[in-house]
């Protein structure tokens, strides 16, 4: 908490299922993870984990905010709430759904406090779109039968439209019970398949089917950074931005993401390796006709058409690089999701993970950095704006960066203009690499 020139730190374990079992019996549980334990659970263990029927609420990716209800979440559709002023577990957001893949990212909706995400039920492979209401009414609204499982930890939203983006990337279940524990075990890239891209009307009063679909060529893609639309008199054309990498051997292969012995040893890594870690800013755009424009009626299969001329009569998709350099966990000004922005912060890595910084990318690719100093690791930045701030990048950006000099954390401020250091705050606690966070403002 940030008040009068002070910073205010607190930290608390939530009180999941897995925390709770584990302090009952005193030892970790067995459990099936996104990576494998050192040393491995038994095949005993194993299969105990996958006859286990409570709530998989391991929640340790994200937070958001529905009405005035705070939780964390995961991959999995059982997100713990919790009280956001003493930090304590006070129940599951929807005891209904807790076994179910879900996104780590839901959506607010544009222009509104409702929330927007996914279901899909492993066992029968029906994703389902959901909106939440800030009073905690859940209505859905899409449905969508899959061919394979899938690991969607975002998706676009834009004030008509929910883009999911279904990527060639199997998780095969059968291999639970032969010795897997761990989901990157379980994945298989399809690479001669494409990501199929389902649009569904947001505003639909039922759970109905996609209203369009597209097949892009592959890539593989794990955070939106924003998505709008802009209405013409004859299209709509739905803009989505995203960090996409080539395929998902980045968090598939077992010799990058995740993988502990090479980073208990990183002169293991090789740099033919290093290609699978470097994520480009790619903008897909669907161009959507008119009904009263087009003759003909509109198909729901679109095309994929592989130049950057998005306005047509068509039903068509395009996907284009915005920018040269590589980053990863985005960030823009919330004031600016659903619309047309200019700039977005990263974290970004070169030489084998030797050199860390914090980029300020714009659209038309131009870029400034913010450079760690060696053995500093930064964590995804967060942009605050000023109040009452007209500019989009009036504000400042926060990181919790790890001191492997010091063996220390500090909170890393950087003001979002000029992306110069305006101070540092060290940590009572050690905070490792962390994955995503949210600022919550105090009215």
């Amino acid at each position: 908490n940030f008040s009068k020139g002070n910073i205010y730190y607190q930290s608390r374990f939530l009180r999941s299922n897995m925390y709770n079992r584990t302090m009952n019996f005193g030892k970790l549980m067995p459990h099936f993870s996104m990576l494998p334990t050192i040393p491995r659970f038994t095949y005993l263990d194993q299969m105990y984990s996958l006859l286990f029927k409570g709530p998989l609420d391991n929640n340790n990716i994200n937070i958001h905010m529905t009405g005035d209800t705070i939780y964390a979440t995961s991959d999995s559709s059982a997100s713990s709430v919790f009280d956001i002023n003493t930090l304590e577990t006070i129940r599951l957001l929807d005891p209904l759904f807790t076994r179910h893949i879900s996104a780590a990212h839901p959506q607010k909706q544009v222009g509104g406090n409702d929330t927007i995400n996914y279901l899909c039920d492993p066992t029968n492979l029906i994703l389902r779109i959901y909106r939440d209401s800030s009073d905690g009414i859940r209505t859905f609204i899409g449905h969508v039968k899959l061919d394979h499982a899938p690991l969607i930890h975002s998706f676009a939203v834009t004030k008509d439209y929910v883009i999911i983006f279904h990527y060639p990337l199997d998780m095969n279940t059968a291999a639970l019970v032969t010795g897997a524990c761990s989901v990157v075990e379980i994945m298989r890239w399809m690479k001669d398949r494409n990501v199929v891209a389902y649009v569904f009307d947001l505003h639909s009063s039922y759970s109905a089917g996609p209203k369009y679909k597209f097949n892009i060529p592959p890539f593989f893609s794990m955070h939106c950074i924003n998505a709008f639309q802009e209405n013409y008199e004859e299209r709509t054309v739905i803009t989505v931005d995203l960090i996409a990498y080539p395929d998902a051997e980045f968090i598939a292969s077992k010799d990058t993401y995740g993988t502990l012995d090479l980073m208990r040893d990183p002169s293991q890594i090789i740099e033919s390796n290093s290609h699978k870690m470097r994520p480009e800013m790619r903008r897909i755009q669907m161009n959507i006709p008119n009904k009263q424009y087009k003759r003909s009626k509109i198909p729901t299969n679109g095309k994929f058409v592989d130049n950057s001329i998005i306005h047509s009569e068509d039903l068509i998709c395009t996907m284009n690089s915005i920018c040269s350099h590589t980053f990863e966990m985005p960030c823009i000004n919330k004031k600016l999701r659903g619309s047309p922005y200019q700039f977005v912060y990263g974290i970004t890595t070169s030489h084998m993970f030797k050199k860390w910084g914090i980029t300020k990318t714009c659209i038309d690719s131009t870029y400034k950095l913010w450079t760690a100093p060696v053995n500093h690791f930064p964590s995804e930045p967060i942009f605050v704006s000023k109040p009452k701030s007209l500019e989009e990048d009036d504000g400042v950006v926060l990181s919790i960066v790890l001191d492997g000099i010091k063996n220390a954390s500090y909170i890393l401020c950087l003001d979002a203009h000029t992306m110069n250091e305006i101070s540092t705050t060290y940590l009572p606690v050690i905070i490792p690499f962390d994955v995503h966070g949210k600022w919550f403002a105090n009215n």
